[in-house]
């Protein structure tokens, strides 16, 4: 094995001292293990930019999440308006009755809906 000579700040020393004395290792084992380290990572991003920009797995399923959850509030939406409009279509048996359902229908959805968003990591 051949020899490198490095100089180190004596901060830098110290610290380097102070983590090796905790692994219980040489100084110098320590210091190629950390230089052993960074290798790897550098390779290992070397050969992520070769692979080329892959999309993050999370972000995909978030975009999965977002369309459900698009697709679940147009629905609630939708069912809103079909009951606004079956409910003025329909006659009254008392005044006031198609607009109470109407309100308690919109209340719901409202809630539903602030609910599901309140859950979402943003």
């Amino acid at each position: 094995m051949k020899q490198i000579c490095i100089t180190f700040d004596d901060e830098l020393q110290e610290k380097l001292r102070r983590n090796a004395k905790e692994k219980n290792t040489k100084l110098g084992q320590y210091i190629r293990n950390l230089v052993d380290l960074g290798l790897r990572v550098e390779e290992m991003s070397a050969q992520k930019k070769a692979e080329g920009d892959k999309p993050d797995p999370l972000t995909e399923e978030f975009a999965l999440f977002k369309k459900l959850l698009q697709k679940n509030l147009v629905s609630s939406y939708e069912m809103l308006y079909l009951i606004r409009h079956i409910l003025t279509k329909m006659p009254e048996k008392t005044p006031g009755e198609h607009r109470a359902f109407a309100d308690q229908a919109e209340t719901k959805a409202q809630s539903f809906v602030a609910g599901l968003l309140d859950k979402m990591p943003m």
